[in-house]
């Protein structure tokens, strides 16, 4: 058994890591080489292939399990690759797939895809999932999760941690949300408000295949947390007609992170924080171990069916959002529960 994992960059050189710890030999795929002990490499130029086919990653036929680890707007065409595989397949690329057709192909290829397995989709979606399992089933969900920097005097009190492009978007992108069972659409920054305290929110764009649900959990959203008046000054940003991403990469460099993360249904909530670890980022521990977990439960427990199943799904179906969290505890990140 071999698990191949494209995309060795922030996150992915995380995963190669700890799944060659937890004894699993890993081929990764990428431009650059990381040179991480025990990994296999193969160059693999993404960017610049318009057809990517199953035999460019058959270094050998001993890989069954793929990771997708692309920024999104690199990742289309391995992940339509990976579909075909009739493998099994966890991915964090956060693309804007088209659900009905990738499950087509999955399921016409006998390919078990796990979709959006990082933190955010990712963790909430396990969690909804998990209470959907419940006799007593949630009928709200707000998700509230943001990465900032631990300083809230850092330049916009945040550090960019992640694709900046993708980030911008969060600003820009109308925020889907669910009310009374039906799909509504609000512009983030015209959506602030405080969030304990200190802190505040805004709607985002996150829902994904949660709305879905929206039958039965007729209201849903995701707002995303940053430090007081870092919604005024990306505004301000914005009306300027300035680059936000870049303004972003140039002011807030990589620095001391933490993560803020809570789901509240109408049953519980569930919160958990996480904070930079040296050289090790919130946003990154939060997302590459929630991926690792995600690929190890598949490998020892797997999934009642084969297609494009969002983690929601294979939480409510299987039960594997105890087998998830149990992982991330052992990695120091723990998840505090308030009925």
């Amino acid at each position: 058994m071999e698990i191949g994992l494209i995309g060795l960059g922030n996150q992915g050189k995380i995963i190669a890591q700890e799944l060659i710890n937890e004894g699993y030999n890993v081929t990764g795929f990428d431009i650059v080489n990381p040179k991480i002990d025990k990994l296999k490499f193969h160059t693999l130029n993404v960017l610049h292939s318009e057809d990517i086919h199953y035999e460019i990653f058959m270094s050998n036929g001993l890989i069954d399990t793929w990771v997708c680890a692309l920024p999104s707007e690199i990742s289309w065409n391995v992940q339509k690759t990976l579909a075909v595989t009739g493998n099994k397949v966890i991915d964090i690329s956060f693309n804007d797939l088209d659900y009905e057709y990738m499950d087509a192909l999955c399921r016409e290829n006998k390919t078990t895809y796990i979709t959006d397995c990082g933190l955010a989709p990712g963790l909430p979606n396990f969690i909804i999932g998990d209470q959907l399992r419940a006799r007593r089933k949630p009928k709200s969900a707000t998700i509230y999760v943001g990465g900032i920097a631990i300083d809230p005097l850092a330049p916009y009190g945040y550090c960019v941690t992640w694709d900046p492009k993708g980030l911008e978007k969060e600003y820009v992108q109308p925020a889907t949300i669910i009310k009374r069972g039906v799909l509504h659409t609000k512009m983030p920054l015209k959506s602030v408000e405080p969030y304990r305290d200190v802190y505040e929110s805004f709607l985002s764009d996150g829902l994904r295949t949660l709305v879905k649900l929206k039958d039965r959990i007729p209201n849903m959203s995701e707002r995303t947390i940053r430090h007081h008046g870092h919604c005024k000054k990306i505004a301000g940003l914005i009306r300027k007609g300035e680059d936000v991403a870049a303004t972003l990469q140039k002011e807030c460099p990589t620095g001391p992170d933490k993560v803020l993360f809570e789901v509240d249904t109408d049953r519980c909530t569930v919160r958990m924080n996480c904070h930079a670890k040296g050289d090790l980022s919130a946003m990154a521990q939060t997302t590459a171990y929630t991926a690792v977990s995600s690929i190890i439960t598949l490998l020892r427990h797997g999934s009642s069916r084969t297609g494009f199943i969002s983690p929601e799904e294979w939480a409510e179906n299987d039960g594997v959002w105890p087998k998830i969290q149990e992982f991330m505890m052992k990695k120091g990140i723990w998840f505090n529960i308030y009925y």
